[in-house]
């Protein structure tokens, strides 16, 4: 949404420069650079699908790279260490963080920020002691804060961005103590957006005694898929429900939880909901009942507060969502395991590593755990719908594309084909999965009539084949602003390799075609 909202008040005409990236000898490729890059650039890295964000003390985040994407790893490999100050990225160095001795804590990601490239706030993450959230784009260069620095009431803990929230794209932060409160904020967020709503949630035995089983705030949140109820956990034995798009509290998801504090948690698409529980993991179905506990005997999980010495804290899902990472408070373990071991009850996680921290002298704890390409209910439609379309763009190469796209990535079946040339070379790039959709009105955009359909715009992750060799992922963006449609509906698309080298990047009016919403 932010994408077409930025590229709407660009000159169209001036949109176009043509980059040739020398990469392999059996692959040139054709890049839509908005600017042009200088040949002797150098491109840095970025965040791609899969990666795994672990965050710690003083200021730090630190970047790995699992060998296989999507799925459970055998091995990871350090990037880089991400610093709430300077210098951001370091490969190998210290970090002078804004405020010293700061835990990071929980993370979001801003997938349409993310495609804009460096410079756009990319990834989100809570400031526990400083009260304050820090951005940084996708290379992770440090931007600045959400909100001023100070912003937040007392130990902000957790994020969740929901992009089609019925007010306006926006950020959700949890509190674990002063008000409590779940804090909104608009997207993009930096040092100059300011609070859009806060909501008073209950928290605590002794304020809210119907929902016995509350020692906090509103630690962890997570949007569920109708972009009203967060979720949240308040150190206790339950999962609260608060609606925010009607300021109501809801009733009590899930009661009983046997883990002593539950943490994070995540949904999942069928509606259920992964948690990390002090001692264990659970998992609960989306009648609020358990359908297993596992993990238990990781050597990540220790004790618990009574005796801290490892606590199951953080939580995210692997693109794909068959999957999760649980991050080990005070033993820094991150824990990977299916969600189907999990529903057998397996004790050990089926893959795990220890975050050593490279760049952080001294004391270390994993405090958080972030996966770019989460597919989290609050990144995706709650009601269905499709887009299709083809056809070519008003660019100087030949490039055609051709899709049927659902709005919810794991219902119905999606498709998505796109072709260029670069020379005497020809591309072929054929999605095989669909990781993360949205669907959403952009209101700086025309209507989709006729005929009229309650979204505009799709956007889209996924994975596909280059030529027929897989490992290459994408992201996409789609509009539909009324028939007909050359002219007048955008597209970006972006390829990457298994690399994450940029094969195909452009941003483009569609010259010949239709690019179409459907309610159905």
């Amino acid at each position: 949404m932010r994408i077409l909202s930025k590229i709407n008040s660009i000159n169209l005409t001036s949109l176009f420069t043509v980059a040739l990236l020398l990469g392999s000898a059996s692959l040139g490729a054709v890049v839509l650079v908005i600017p042009a890059v200088p040949a002797h650039a150098v491109t840095p890295n970025t965040f791609q699908q899969c990666d795994i964000f672990s965050a710690t003390v003083n200021g730090q985040i630190d970047w790995y790279r699992p060998n296989v994407c999507p799925g459970i790893p055998s091995t990871v490999t350090f990037q880089a260490t991400l610093c709430a100050g300077t210098p951001s990225p370091i490969i190998s160095g210290t970090c002078t963080p804004v405020y010293p001795g700061n835990a990071m804590t929980g993370m979001a990601l801003d997938y349409a920020e993310c495609a804009l490239g460096a410079g756009n706030p990319c990834l989100y993450a809570t400031g526990f002691n400083s009260n304050s959230v820090y951005v940084f784009d996708n290379t992770g260069a440090y931007l600045g804060t959400c909100g001023a620095p100070g912003a937040f009431s007392t130990d902000v803990e957790s994020a969740d961005v929901v992009p089609g929230f019925s007010g306006g794209p926006s950020i959700f932060f949890g509190q674990a103590d002063g008000t409590t409160n779940i804090y909104q904020f608009p997207l993009p967020c930096n040092s100059s957006s300011t609070l859009t709503h806060a909501y008073t949630v209950c928290t605590g035995e002794l304020l809210c005694p119907s929902t016995g089983g509350n020692y906090r705030g509103s630690d962890w949140i997570d949007m569920s898929a109708n972009l009203c109820d967060i979720f949240y956990t308040s150190e206790g034995t339950l999962i609260n429900d608060f609606n925010v798009c009607t300021s109501t509290q809801a009733p009590t998801f899930a009661t009983g939880l046997t883990g002593f504090s539950a943490y994070a948690h995540k949904f999942l698409p069928d509606g259920s909901v992964i948690v990390a529980d002090t001692s264990q993991v659970v998992h609960v179905s989306n009648t609020g009942t358990t359908i297993n506990t596992c993990d238990s005997a990781s050597p990540g999980i220790t004790g618990n507060l009574i005796s801290p010495t490892g606590v199951a804290f953080s939580m995210d899902i692997l693109p794909g969502a068959a999957a999760y990472a649980m991050g080990s408070q005070l033993t820094n373990q991150i824990d990977y395991m299916t969600i189907a071991h999990c529903d057998a009850g397996q004790t050990t996680p089926d893959f795990s590593f220890v975050d050593a921290c490279p760049n952080t002298p001294g004391f270390c704890d994993v405090q958080g755990v972030a996966i770019y390409g989460e597919p989290t209910p609050s990144q995706e439609s709650p009601t269905p719908g499709t887009m299709t379309g083809g056809g070519n763009f008003n660019v100087p190469f030949v490039l055609t594309h051709g899709f049927e796209v659902n709005c919810v990535a794991n219902q119905g079946h999606s498709n998505l084909e796109i072709q260029w040339a670069s020379g005497s070379n020809t591309y072929d790039f054929k999605m095989t999965g669909l990781l993360t959709a949205v669907c959403f009105q952009n209101p700086t955009l025309g209507s989709s009539s006729p005929p009229t359909a309650h979204f505009n715009t799709w956007e889209g992750t996924g994975t596909g084949k280059l030529n027929g060799v897989g490992g290459y992922t994408f992201f996409a963006s789609f509009t539909d602003q009324g028939q007909p449609a050359a002219g007048k509906d955008i597209s970006t698309i972006i390829v990457w390799d298994p690399s994450h080298t940029v094969v195909l990047s452009i941003t483009a009016v569609l010259k010949d075609g239709v690019q179409q919403a459907h309610d159905h």
